[in-house]
Order: C-alpha cells, then sequence, then structure tokens
C-alpha cells in the first residue's frame, strides 16, 4: 500500500504515513522470526527469515523512493519497478513460508503433545 503512495502525484504526507505503518508491520514481523528462530523447526525459521528480509528490501526501496527526486527525468520507474519485482518475490517467499509451516505442522501431527500444565 506505501508503494501506491508515490503512483501519479505524490502524495508526501500520505506516503509517510503508510511507510510508518509499514515500519510498524515490519517490526512486528521481525518480532515473529525472531520467536520462530528460537522456537520453531529450521526449515521454518529459515522460511520466516525469507520473508522478513524480502520485506526489509521492499522498505528500503520505499525509503529511497520517498528520498528521491519527484521530478527525476526517468519519474523515478527504476524504484517502481524495483519494488513491483520485490511485491511478486514477497508472494513467492510467503508461499515458501506457509509450505514449510504446514509440513513442520504435519511433522507434529503424529507425535503426543504435552499437556498444557506440562508445557514449558
Amino acid at each position: 500500500m506505501a508503494g501506491r503512495a508515490f503512483v501519479g502525484e505524490r502524495d508526501t504526507k500520505e506516503a509517510d504515513r503508510k511507510l510508518q505503518q509499514a515500519q510498524d508491520q515490519l517490526a512486528l514481523a521481525q518480532a515473529a522470526w525472531a520467536n520462530l528462530a528460537v522456537e520453531g523447526p529450521e526449515s521454518v525459521e529459515q522460511a520466516a527469515r525469507s520473508v522478513y528480509t524480502t520485506l526489509k528490501s521492499m522498505q528500503t526501496t520505499l525509503l529511497v523512493l520517498r528520498d528521491s527526486p519527484a521530478d527525476a527525468p526517468d519519474r523515478n520507474v527504476g524504484f517502481l519497478e524495483r519494488h513491483a519485482v520485490e511485491v511478486a518475490r514477497l508472494s513467492e517467499r510467503i508461499g515458501e513460508f506457509a509450505a514449510a509451516a504446514r509440513s513442520a505442522l504435519d511433522d507434529v501431527g503424529g507425535l503426543d503433545v504435552l499437556p498444557a500444565d506440562r508445557r514449558r
């Protein structure tokens, strides 16, 4: 959604608001990834890390776009194209994460799970 604020007439206030929302969501994604790094299976953690790094790359591209001149001769098409590629990559990474998580859950499905009072 933050990327849309840069298409057409640039609305800097709206872009800043969307970028802040994206930053807040990125912090949540980082916390979730960190949790998986400690508690989850390695395959799921690696897939989560891939999602997080793609999100971080998208955020960086948008921040560079935000700070680039609005009247650049190429109208910042390169940054917008890079962002579009990152959006497609993110979709792939989320699919890979979902597959890794499903596989990990299937692997656990046959195990006896401790009662709640015996966990940790």
